[in-house]
């Protein structure tokens, strides 16, 4: 079956951009007819076609009779072909020669781009695992987390579930990851789709945090925060994905995280109190920086220096002295916000462009109260004057608060290309990421679709 499923592969106009990953993931013969189509194809890169030499001569290999492949890539096939997951995992971590993980995502890239009911056609039919063993399903779910719709996530966790059941110790569960961090990279929203934490058991559940966090995918935070709730000895894996994601555009949610951060940073253990600590930094509500000040004296090293580097993260500052100094800092900062703030909103208010854009700038230097403060700038985002625009997106930059993701998105579609730069500029600075190309995959990457 699976010989007809890459001869089919190779028909359907893919070509070897979709034949290559396919094939060897799938590790099954193929025809002479369609070795000798491989052959003959002409390919500029040579990992392609000699990884696809490699699968067609697999029969000819069992019979120890291999056709005119290099004995390098005889080499590669014998170490990586008895097992498609094996061989997916070399590709993924740049083992096989001439071939990296970037070079995987480009090929999977190529079969995102083809029709997905052209590829379920090519994929055929899941064998039982039985009898196709784990390389069938675990080229399937490489290629349902990396190409399938957002529809898919059932399937996709039925083959993650199968895979870790009969292979929980083994390299496939590096084409696990795989699969699911791409998947919710693509599908962010999807995330908020995979109902309670207690319907997977405990090796499903902890692939899929990690690939919450792995991919920052902010829509998982309620996924996450429910899983800790339910199962508080989750806690040194739940926290540092927390950290990796950071604040999401949803205030109520970013609120419930910090309330349960902050028990676990009291009460838990020194290590899992630096886990609590690192993401209360990313997540940067105003209240956590008293607790963690006088936790930055701790006699525990670890603990201390989570604690600073928290403060850091939600200073925008790098400040030396220890406890005396950042006491100092948020005595300030609160005096500002008191005396100075609502001034300074006035300022936003009014019609000067002058002022506007110099409350602006004074705002940007207040971290601490960046979520609130977020909440007062992205109206400027649609400002008639463009200079007012162009340092609101500034001041958004410099604050990195995600709830002001939406109004960034949208001003992306703002008809000057000035401020649709600067306001890519911003949400780059926010999430600390690149964006892609285009406003559309911009909104699925922040799961605003809707």
């Amino acid at each position: 079956m699976w010989t007809m499923v890459v001869e089919k592969a190779l028909r359907v106009g893919a070509g070897l951009a979709l034949a290559a990953p396919c094939a060897l993931a799938l590790g099954i013969p193929a025809t002479a007819a369609a070795f000798e189509r491989v052959q003959e194809a002409p390919v500029a890169s040579s990992i392609e076609h000699e990884l696809s030499k490699a699968l067609a001569g697999r029969a000819a290999l069992a019979r120890g009779a291999l056709p005119s492949v290099s004995t390098e890539v005889q080499a590669v096939f014998e170490q990586h072909g008895a097992l498609a997951s094996k061989a997916a995992y070399a590709l993924l971590h740049g083992e096989v020669p001439e071939c990296s993980s970037s070079q995987v995502r480009e090929l999977l890239g190529a079969l995102a781009q083809r029709p997905w009911s052209e590829l379920v056609e090519v994929l055929g039919e899941a064998q039982p695992i039985e009898r196709a063993g784990l390389p069938v399903l675990c080229a399937q779910a490489l290629v349902i987390g990396s190409c399938a719709p957002a529809s898919s996530l059932p399937e996709l966790l039925e083959q993650v579930r199968e895979i870790a059941l009969a292979a929980p110790e083994r390299r496939e569960r590096a084409v696990l990851d795989f699969a699911l961090e791409s998947f919710f990279q693509r599908h962010p929203a999807s995330a908020t789709q995979l109902g309670p934490s207690t319907a997977f058991d405990g090796q499903v559940l902890e692939l899929l945090v990690r690939a919450l966090g792995r991919s920052r995918n902010a829509s998982g935070l309620g996924f996450l925060l429910e899983s800790l709730e339910a199962r508080e000895e989750l806690a040194d894996l739940v926290l540092p994905q927390y950290q990796q994601i950071g604040p999401g555009h949803c205030l109520e949610t970013n609120e419930a995280v910090t309330a349960s951060l902050k028990r676990l940073f009291t009460n838990a253990r020194p290590q899992t109190a630096s886990a609590a600590a690192r993401a209360l930094g990313r997540f940067g509500n105003p209240d956590s920086a008293q607790a963690l000040i006088e936790h930055a004296t701790s006699p525990e090293s670890a603990l201390r220096e989570a604690c600073e580097w928290a403060l850091c993260e939600i200073s925008g500052l790098r400040l030396q002295g220890g406890a005396d100094v950042w006491k100092r800092w948020l005595a300030t900062e609160q005096a500002w916000y008191e005396v100075d703030r609502p001034g300074t909103l006035a300022e936003l208010a009014g019609g000067n462009e002058v002022r506007v854009v110099s409350g602006l700038r004074d705002i940007s230097q207040h971290r601490l109260f960046r979520h609130e403060l977020a909440g007062q700038v992205a109206p400027l985002l649609t400002h008639a004057k463009q200079d007012v625009r162009l340092a609101a997106c500034r001041a958004l930059g410099d604050m990195r608060s995600p709830l002001a993701t939406k109004a960034l998105v949208e001003a992306l579609s703002w008809p000057d290309e000035a401020t649709r730069a600067a306001a890519r500029d911003a949400l780059g600075r926010v999430h600390q990421r690149e964006l892609p190309a285009d406003a559309a995959s911009v909104r699925t990457l922040f799961g605003l679709e809707g």
